[in-house]
């Protein structure tokens, strides 16, 4: 699921209501690792939830991203609100620090590349590197172009990357296609003396 045009954006999808009903696509230890390794920017996350389940602890990292998950989706709402700003950087600033890493020389591809590595530290390393990339949508994307849809049962957030800024739905496809047809249905009986 890519709707939300950044990673962060993502996270908090993967609490979605397809069809109104609420689907948890982090449910499961191991829903949690497809959902890691189906995200690229999230490699670090992968690599540590697979150590988190070679030491048998997947269930608490996963019940740390949950936590995280919670904190940021709350957050979405008031992302313009400085105040509320400031408490989610305090937030995410405690996560990121439960998370550790050093700097490694790679060779790769015929070349040297400095990387950063992250070290497994226990469950919330996990959700450190998650918070890692909250974090960045926070430094690089302005609130005004992170968004909810439209829809008023849809619980799902997108980074409008429009050239007019003036994206509404998660998807055209389904969304956005249901509020045009609501819309049409609405004109055609109010024509037809609304019987």
């Amino acid at each position: 699921m890519r709707i939300g045009e950044h990673p962060a954006l993502d996270f908090a999808n993967t609490l979605a209501a397809p069809a109104e009903v609420l689907l948890d696509f982090l449910a499961t230890p191991a829903a949690l690792l497809d959902w890691l390794a189906g995200t690229p920017e999230l490699a670090d996350a992968h690599a540590l939830a697979q150590q988190a389940g070679a030491r048998g602890e997947l269930d608490a990292a996963l019940a740390a991203v949950q936590a995280l998950r919670a904190a940021w989706r709350s957050a979405l709402p008031r992302l313009a609100d400085a105040g509320a700003r400031a408490a989610l950087q305090e937030t995410l600033n405690l996560w990121l620090a439960a998370g550790r890493g050093h700097w490694q020389l790679v060779a790769q591809d015929g070349a040297l590349r400095l990387l950063h590595v992250t070290d497994y530290t226990g469950p919330d390393s996990v959700a450190a590197a998650i918070a890692a990339v909250l974090a960045g949508l926070l430094a690089e994307v302005p609130a005004t172009e992170v968004r909810k849809c439209e829809n008023p049962a849809c619980v799902l957030w997108f980074r409008d990357t429009s050239k007019r800024g003036n994206r509404r739905w998660c998807s055209m496809a389904a969304c956005g296609n249901r509020a045009k047809a609501a819309a049409h249905r609405r004109r055609l009986r109010a024509g037809d003396g609304g019987g």
